[in-house]
């Protein structure tokens, strides 16, 4: 069984959440078949691995627990531990009336996700929302590692921050386990696919490949 270390910048990806498994043949496997487009003749070994880290997710204590107990409800109380810390750092580290905005931001991404919108919406956290009300909030939520922003450019080209659109950007979960988490969603739906075709599962599949790197 792979180890999971205790301090991570980042949440561990798909790859290092095979490695807390001791699956790094799996791994190593996924990524050969990836770069030749070859079929995979494990792959429903790996689409089960998949799932499982849309529940999840990578943050370590939550994948420790998973990994030693196998139990969804044990990784589910560390996430919402994780997740009364973050609420308890927002009223730490901001001044009264920012950390609500910042605490409205960060439950709303859920529902922002869930829209066909490209972009992010004010007036979903709030009627009349704007960017002067909510901006710094945002701010905060990114560097403190919550939440990442992902803008968009108006060219696939070199240097691309010429390029980028500063109005125009979406906020994802730096952990997809905790989107999944926060929105509701039953791990057992996420297992057996029968939130297959619902729209929410697409938003999940976005969160998962925005990389935090």
């Amino acid at each position: 069984m792979g180890k999971v270390d205790e301090i991570t910048l980042f949440p561990m990806d798909f790859e290092e959440f095979l490695w807390a498994f001791g699956r790094e043949a799996l791994a190593a496997a996924i990524r050969e078949h990836f770069e030749s487009n070859e079929p995979l003749d494990v792959h429903a070994i790996a689409i089960d691995f998949y799932n499982k880290y849309l529940v999840v997710g990578g943050m370590p204590a939550a994948v420790r627990e998973f990994v030693g107990a196998g139990s969804f409800v044990a990784a589910a109380d560390i996430q919402n531990r994780i997740l009364n810390e973050y609420i308890a750092d927002m009223a730490k580290y901001a001044e009264p009336a920012t950390s609500v905005r910042i605490r409205a931001c960060y439950e709303a991404i859920p529902a922002q996700l869930a829209k066909e919108n490209h972009k992010f919406q004010y007036s979903v956290v709030q009627k009349g929302g704007s960017a002067t009300i909510f901006g710094e909030s945002i701010e905060w939520l990114k560097y403190a590692g919550i939440v990442l922003k992902c803008r968009k450019t108006a060219h696939g080209a070199m240097p691309v921050k010429v390029y980028v659109d500063l109005s125009d950007f979406k906020l994802y979960m730096s952990d997809v386990g905790m989107l999944t988490m926060q929105a509701g969603v039953a791990a057992q739906a996420v297992l057996s696919a029968l939130e297959a075709g619902s729209p929410f599962m697409g938003a999940i599949a976005e969160n998962y490949v925005v990389v935090p790197y």
